[in-house]
């Protein structure tokens, strides 16, 4: 199970009586939330991703019994937890802790691959079952804005258009070259500013930034993260954005329902 969760949608009851008309590559797309899961692994302590080890990896699609992945546009960053069912006491073997990289690649019928790295935020404590040799606990993760966030503290002045300061701190506090990933940045139009950070986080800087930012005299921005990674939007903007995908869904009746 794999759920991405936004303000404005939630998945249907997996077990409902459901029938999704196929998708233009034939494939049959059951609920929002039916996805294909290709790969679930991590790398103990290891933030340099350059220098990349396969000897290095632990494969845990085994030991998974439920993923969730959250996004949406009140969170800067992805984040999500994974519940495992460990029969080799890779927990102590391994030293699951907390710091280790995590890769996910999924993909939902019809669609691309979509494939991130995160980092393990904290490990639960094991719970007993009946088996002696099976033990479960919850590994919670967020994606590698969050880690950065936390680990730096800005103090200095900057000048210029509000989106232009965001991507300015953006590029030099939370980007990871690694990763290629970028920022996309929607234009604002209400001037310029300047805007000395007091010791702040990133993220911080960037909130407060936001909550200023306008376009066509309309204060409706949001700065979030999703699985294709960062943006500066305006709401207006994504209202006019089509859907991303249709789920037609059937019983007995001829009417649909879309899941933007």
């Amino acid at each position: 199970e794999i759920t991405e969760n936004s303000p404005s949608q939630s998945a249907p009851d997996p077990g409902s009586n459901r029938e999704s008309q196929p998708s233009d590559s034939g494939d049959k797309i059951q609920f929002p939330s039916h996805v294909n899961i290709e790969e679930i692994s991590f790398r103990k302590n290891d933030l340099d991703f350059k220098q990349h080890n396969h000897k290095d990896k632990l494969d845990l699609i085994p030991s998974v019994v439920r993923l969730e992945i959250n996004q949406g546009i009140m969170s800067p960053f992805v984040h999500g937890s994974m519940l495992i069912s460990d029969f080799h006491n890779m927990k102590n073997l391994f030293g699951i802790s907390g710091g280790e990289v995590l890769e996910i690649a999924f993909n939902t019928p019809g669609t691309s691959s979509l494939r991130r790295k995160f980092v393990v935020t904290s490990v639960s404590p094991s719970k007993d079952t009946n088996s002696r040799s099976q033990s479960l606990y919850t590994i919670e993760f967020a994606s590698l804005i969050h880690f950065n966030n936390l680990t730096t503290k800005i103090s200095r002045c900057y000048g210029g258009e509000r989106s232009s300061i965001i991507k300015n701190i953006f590029d030099d506090h939370l980007k990871n070259d690694y990763d290629g990933e970028e920022i996309f940045i929607q234009k604002t139009d209400n001037g310029t500013t300047k805007f000395v950070v007091p010791f702040m986080s990133p993220l911080r800087a960037i909130e407060w930034l936001t909550r200023y930012s306008a376009l066509n005299d309309s204060y409706d921005f949001v700065f979030y993260e999703d699985m294709i990674g960062p943006k500066l939007i305006s709401i207006g903007t994504l209202k006019k954005n089509p859907p991303v995908k249709t789920y037609y869904t059937s019983q007995n009746t001829d009417s649909y329902r879309d899941w933007e």
